[in-house]
């Protein structure tokens, strides 16, 4: 997952040079399937994780506060 600072940039073109913050995070296989890509925070201990799904696919960012 790629954070960047370019907001106005859309589809391909992205300018890796704005690059903030690049994170490895694991995906996995489930078994509920999402039409659409979807990204919701659930709470967890100190913090959230960023859930993103979309087919059988999902990922899950922890973010602490």
């Amino acid at each position: 997952m790629i954070l960047n600072d370019d907001i106005y940039t859309w589809g391909l073109q992205i300018d890796s040079t704005k690059d903030l913050m690049k994170f490895d995070i694991p995906i996995k296989k489930t078994s509920v399937n999402f039409e659409y890509f979807t990204m919701v925070f659930q709470p967890i201990t100190n913090g959230a994780e960023l859930v993103m799904a979309w087919d059988d696919t999902e990922a899950r960012l922890p973010i602490n506060f």
